[in-house]
């Protein structure tokens, strides 16, 4: 287990290096391309904001998902994308039919295959989307922004009635009270705050569920 635990990251954190330097490569080698002058006070500006609101979200779903489905398949999971809503899933679902435990070896190469597996159909389906279902599609096109987070939020106010009601209606109210303007200057700041006050609205309606896996694993250990 120790030899496959250090393989998996030596490994996982080439491909990660590797995949990063491809993805802020790709920008660059067009700007160089097409002679494209760019403003790295205007990048900075807006990128910094994206970096304070994802990068709360990564550390927090890297903790979180590294033990349900191991080092080498939160690997393949962040490079892919599709992490909750997909890879976790596929990665679960080979796990409970292959009849064994999360954070086991077995466990962990499951979770390696299924997403792995699943990034590859991902890809097939995206292809052949673009082929042959663009033209039905094209209104998204001039609503990015609004279709993608759309589209990932869905399954998860669906699933979490209950959980979504303060996280979704916390930055509505807010955003009537200070203008779409003002807020498209600041989201970068108060989203971490918002973040947090979710979380503990989240921990405050599943106090119980917390204390009854607390005690299990209390009673695990005694045992």
């Amino acid at each position: 287990m120790k030899d496959f635990s250090k393989l998996t990251h030596r490994v996982g954190r080439i491909t990660v290096m590797l995949a990063l330097t491809c993805f802020t490569m790709l920008p660059v080698v067009l700007a160089l391309y097409y002679k494209v002058n760019v403003n790295v006070a205007i990048v900075f500006a807006n990128a910094v904001p994206m970096f304070i609101t994802f990068a709360t979200v990564a550390v927090c779903e890297n903790l979180s998902y590294e033990p349900i489905i191991g080092a080498g398949g939160l690997y393949v999971a962040c490079v892919t994308g599709n992490v909750s809503n997909l890879k976790i899933p596929a990665a679960l679902n080979a796990i409970e039919v292959a009849g064994c435990e999360p954070g086991t070896e077995k466990g962990d190469v499951l979770s390696i295959i299924a997403i792995s597996a699943s990034s590859i159909v991902t890809v097939i389906i995206v292809f052949l989307g673009m082929l042959f279902l663009a033209p039905l599609i094209e209104p998204l096109f001039n609503n990015p922004i609004p279709a993608l987070f759309g589209s990932i939020m869905a399954p998860f106010i669906i699933k979490n009635k209950k959980e979504s009601i303060l996280p979704v209606v916390l930055p509505v109210i807010f955003l009537l009270i200070v203008s779409r303007e003002k807020y498209a200057t600041i989201q970068g700041y108060v989203m971490p705050i918002f973040i947090l006050i979710s979380m503990a609205y989240s921990y405050l309606l599943n106090k119980d569920l917390f204390k009854n896996t607390k005690n299990t694993k209390n009673n695990s250990q005694n045992i």
